[in-house]
């Protein structure tokens, strides 16, 4: 379907979406499949502590609070625990595809976007049935029914920060946030039930406040994920979902030092992706440990893993399992993600100044567009988009259509576009 090929090539590279990829926005996916929400004193509505690195807080489901009529708080509270209960590995895939449309289409930081219910489908991977002998083609209710399910859940969640960094003007900031992760939003910017719209084949939507603090600025860090990662069985592939999607983070917080072998404990990535040990028997463990990433390799999610400093021999011996937890194993990403991620790795440390690069700006001939220079500027030194992305605080996507002249972007981002450009005078 041309559609379903043009809508993956928009948001992202050869085969990778476009995600967040600061703290909260990872904790809350974990939060999510790990299923770690929980009932605790002092708030009734089902709650999961964050206290990781520089961010400490909480994440919550608490639903969307109708005013259209009388509130039932028990009633609310009694829709939390359910929502609590049946959250899966395909909720994530949702939070993900809305952050991918988000990046892709947005033309600045709380822009609202529109998205057909009909792309999430295409962005797992799902195909439509064809139609014929009175039948209608299309996809079933059922996959657009756990679409709605999936919608709800993430629009009840809440987040309070009460230590956080970003980063204003270059230098990291300490401070506390708190609000929704996507808010459902009609033009005017007022909030609707997404349960509600279940007949409409469209809906509108942007990020509330919490994620904007990391869209822009230094901090801003968008990875690269690849699109296998929501195409697996949300079921039966759990493992390698999971697996998929801690590595994307990984790989991209280790992009700025350029150093993608650090070694990674098998007990800091079972623990990542929510998986315990068999105590009857752990082999099994084990055995589903390797499967995952042979599959992940297969499908070149990785370009190849092996074990570090780890004696085979242990395995034979009574209570090697202790030991093969504190084993590490070296994940290669592949090479596009070597890529697309050098110029992070290289430009982080420097300024685009006349320091360290000998350019003078060529002369265009007449009419060239901005677009034009901006191609051209990224060829020369050899920057990604997502490099020239995390810059210019626009999305990946929207700086290649205006590079190929799809877009005409405003006069503000015009006005950014020529201030990076004149970096490199």
């Amino acid at each position: 379907m041309p559609h379903s090929k043009n809508l993956i090539l928009s948001l992202g590279v050869e085969q990778h979406l476009h995600v967040m990829n600061n703290a909260p926005y990872q904790y809350v996916r974990e939060a999510l499949y790990k299923n770690s929400f929980q009932s605790i004193d002092n708030t009734p509505w089902p709650t999961t502590a964050l206290v990781k690195g520089n961010v400490e807080g909480i994440i919550q489901l608490r639903p969307y609070l109708y005013t259209d009529g009388s509130i039932d708080t028990h009633t609310m509270i009694e829709q939390a625990q359910n929502l609590a209960q049946s959250l899966t590995d395909l909720d994530v895939d949702m939070f993900d595809a809305l952050c991918s449309i988000f990046l892709s289409k947005a033309r600045y930081t709380e822009d609202i976007i529109e998205i057909h219910f009909n792309d999430l489908l295409r962005i797992r991977g799902l195909k439509p049935k064809l139609g014929g002998e009175g039948r209608r083609g299309g996809y079933e209710q059922q996959q657009k029914d756990k679409v709605l399910q999936s919608l709800t859940k993430i629009q009840s969640l809440w987040l309070e920060l009460n230590k956080a960094t970003i980063y204003e003007k270059g230098k990291p900031v300490q401070t506390q946030l708190q609000g929704r992760t996507f808010l459902f939003v009609d033009e005017y910017r007022n909030e609707y039930n997404i349960a509600h719209i279940d007949n409409q084949k469209t809906f509108t939507v942007t990020v509330d406040k919490v994620f904007t603090k990391y869209l822009y600025g230094s901090g801003r860090q968008i990875a690269l994920l690849p699109i296998q990662t929501l195409h697996y069985n949300p079921y039966s592939q759990k493992w390698e979902k999971r697996l998929a999607r801690y590595l994307s983070w990984r790989w991209r917080t280790q992009a700025r030092k350029g150093d993608f072998l650090q070694p990674n404990k098998i007990r800091t990535l079972l623990e990542a992706i929510g998986e315990n040990i068999n105590e009857r028997t752990p082999s099994r463990t084990r055995d589903r440990f390797e499967k995952a990433l042979d599959q992940l390799l297969e499908d070149g999610v990785l370009s190849a893993w092996h074990y570090h400093k780890w004696d085979e021999s242990i395995a034979n011996h009574k209570g090697w399992v202790r030991l093969w937890l504190d084993a590490t194993i070296l994940v290669e990403p592949p090479e596009l993600i070597k890529e697309q991620y050098r110029s992070i790795e290289k430009t982080k440390n420097t300024t685009h100044s006349a320091i360290g690069f000998q350019y003078s700006v060529q002369h265009t001939e007449k009419g060239a567009t901005i677009g034009h220079q901006l191609r051209a500027i990224r060829k020369q030194f050899n920057l990604s988009l997502l490099q020239v992305s995390e810059e210019l605080e626009i999305s990946p996507s929207y700086i290649s259509n205006i590079e190929r002249g799809i877009k005409t972007p405003s006069v503000k981002i015009q006005n950014n576009i020529k201030r990076w450009l004149q970096k490199f005078h």
